[in-house]
């Protein structure tokens, strides 16, 4: 366009723009204004594609120029969302009203616009928090079992660890033969809202169960000893009752004056539930051959004076019977 006019060539004093005109001032000769006209640039679409966010949920992008030119801004709750563009450079911002999803990239540089439309995939994945649950007391190398929304986890360790989005989880615990806890049920819900959560620490103790000795055949009042595992109780009562863990042990029963014990010693084991053992006390020699000749109480005797009858017996008949020779 020439813009020369009537002005002095070399003594223009000044040159402005403003509006849509181009300024222009002489010397001598006033001011020229020359209308310019402006021409739109011509835009391309650059759309922007999502994975990952719950159906209808807010989310937005920011198209940022890098060389100089025009910024763009577009945010809906469609899986895409489309800017108009002119050519040129940008790097993009995306975000979700969603605290709980993040984007990957969530930043990044387009490939630059240049006359024909472009596509950006954006995934969108939710925030994952730790859920750990934490024990003590079992022994260790005790394997444990926790399941967290549906999903089972196992470990000879002292901590189970699993990741969750937020939300709320139904957990439960698996039974441990010959132990138990009480700090939670063994059955609940777990909520995750934004940070991870710690389960209060599972104590576990050792089950133990009753194992019951009870005697017959001792007189009331009579004082009676067990040992079993090494720990000995007495009592002048019927029954002597000791708490074992599930296992295998040794019993023997201590003597008492007059009287046997049947059994006196064994084994007997406990698994997860009550044991109980009969203890009989019959007076000593009751049963048993004892006495005058081996024979029991006043057997030996009352045979010896049959024995000694018969005697007499047959002596006064063979006397007789001499007599009747002569």
């Amino acid at each position: 366009m020439d813009i020369s006019g009537n002005i002095i060539p070399l003594m223009a004093t000044g040159v402005a723009w403003s509006g849509a005109n181009l300024y222009a001032s002489t010397y001598g000769e006033g001011v020229l204004r020359v209308p310019i006209e402006t021409v739109a640039p011509q835009l391309y679409s650059v759309t922007f594609t999502e994975t990952g966010l719950p159906s209808g949920t807010s989310w937005q992008v920011w198209l940022n120029s890098t060389d100089g030119g025009s910024d763009y801004h577009a945010s809906g709750t469609t899986a895409n969302l489309t800017l108009q563009a002119a050519n040129g450079s940008y790097a993009y911002a995306v975000t979700t009203a969603n605290k709980g999803y993040y984007a990957h990239p969530a930043t990044g540089l387009t490939a630059s616009v240049n006359g024909v439309p472009v596509t950006e995939s954006v995934t969108f994945s939710a925030f994952t928090y730790t859920v750990t649950f934490t024990e003590t007391g079992l022994p260790s190398g005790t394997s444990r079992t926790v399941t967290l929304n549906g999903v089972p986890q196992s470990s000879t360790g002292s901590t189970l660890t699993f990741m969750e989005p937020n939300g709320s989880y139904t957990y439960s615990i698996a039974d441990i033969a010959g132990w138990h806890q009480t700090t939670l049920p063994y059955t609940g819900t777990v909520m995750v809202s934004g940070a991870s959560v710690s389960v209060p620490t599972l104590v576990f103790t050792q089950v133990t169960y009753a194992v019951t000795f009870t005697e017959s055949g001792l007189s009331s009042g009579t004082s009676w000893t067990v040992t079993l595992a090494g720990a000995s109780q007495s009592s002048g009562g019927m029954t002597i009752t000791f708490q074992e863990p599930n296992g295998t042990y040794a019993f023997s029963v201590g003597p008492v004056s007059g009287y046997t014990s049947n059994p006196s010693a064994g084994s007997l084991s406990v698994s997860g539930a009550p044991v109980s053992q009969t203890l009989t006390f019959p007076a000593s020699g009751s049963g048993s051959v004892s006495g005058f000749l081996g024979l029991s109480g006043n057997t030996g005797y009352f045979v010896l004076g049959g024995v000694a009858i018969l005697v007499v017996a047959g002596a006064a008949v063979a006397l007789v019977l001499r007599g009747r020779r002569k």
